[in-house]
């Protein structure tokens, strides 16, 4: 069997200052500009890099906000301790932070329904279910029958 070796493609400067400019604004053209691509093909060449270089583009974004996670965490801490900050602010930095750390507010669900009588239930059955089967209680309690039982029978009957 014949192996593959994949080779790293390597990137031009002017490719990477596109990546860095993009992961860090979002504006393709502008980033183009940015990296010294022309104004004039910049639109069209940020579109073809963006294809390109998605891996890249995605490895920079992804450091650039596990980068920024401490900032936002000591923000998020001042936030909530804050005196001179309005209380709805602390209160929603706090319940921010408890999220992210693990302590999810509970959910409640509530489940109501009427409840119903036999014969309503056997109603709603025969509106869903047609002629498909049979609702009557002493159908629905009837001994179930084994096949090998019914050929027996059958046998016994034809042999009388």
């Amino acid at each position: 069997m014949k192996s593959i070796k994949l080779i790293p493609k390597t990137r031009t400067d002017q490719q990477l200052a596109f990546v860095a400019a993009f992961a860090e604004t979002g504006h393709g053209t502008n980033s183009a500009i940015t990296a010294g691509y022309s104004r004039k093909s910049a639109r069209s060449i940020a579109v073809k890099l963006k294809q390109t270089l998605s891996v890249e583009i995605h490895a920079a974004i992804y450091t650039t906000l596990t980068s920024a996670v401490p900032a936002a965490l000591r923000t998020l801490i001042r936030l909530s301790q804050d005196v001179t900050v309005n209380e709805q602010v602390q209160l929603s930095a706090s319940k921010d932070l408890l999220d992210r750390a693990g302590y999810n507010a509970t959910t409640r669900v509530e489940i109501t329904s009427e409840r119903k009588s036999d014969e309503e239930l056997r109603e709603e059955l025969r509106t869903l279910m047609g002629d498909v089967i049979d609702v009557t209680p002493t159908s629905l309690f009837s001994p179930v029958v084994d096949d090998a039982d019914t050929v027996d029978a059958a046998a016994d009957q034809a042999a009388a």
